[in-house]
C-alpha cells in the first residue's frame, strides 16, 4: 500500500492471500481482508476498477475461510 501511495488495495489481499494463508494466521488474514473491503474505491478514480476486483477477491476469500486454516479440533 505504501508503494502505491495508499490508493490500491491489492497488496492487503495478495497479502492475506499468500502470507496469512501460509503461516496460519487467520486474524492478520481476516484484518487484511476486512481493511480492503472497508477502503472506499471512490476515492482514487484512477485505481477505482483495480480496487473493486481486489474487493471482490477479498470477499470470495473471505467466505473460503474455512477451509484455508487448519482449526484446532478438540
Amino acid at each position: 500500500m505504501e508503494l502505491s501511495g495508499r490508493k490500491r488495495i491489492s497488496p492487503l489481499v495478495s497479502l492475506a492471500e499468500n502470507v496469512s494463508t501460509t503461516t496460519q494466521n487467520r486474524a492478520e488474514f481476516e484484518t487484511l481482508l476486512d481493511d480492503a473491503i472497508a477502503f472506499d474505491c471512490d476515492r482514487h478514480p484512477e485505481a477505482r476498477l483495480a480496487n473493486l476486483l481486489a474487493q471482490k477477491r477479498a470477499r470470495q476469500l473471505k467466505s473460503l475461510a474455512g477451509s484455508l486454516f487448519l482449526e484446532e479440533r478438540r
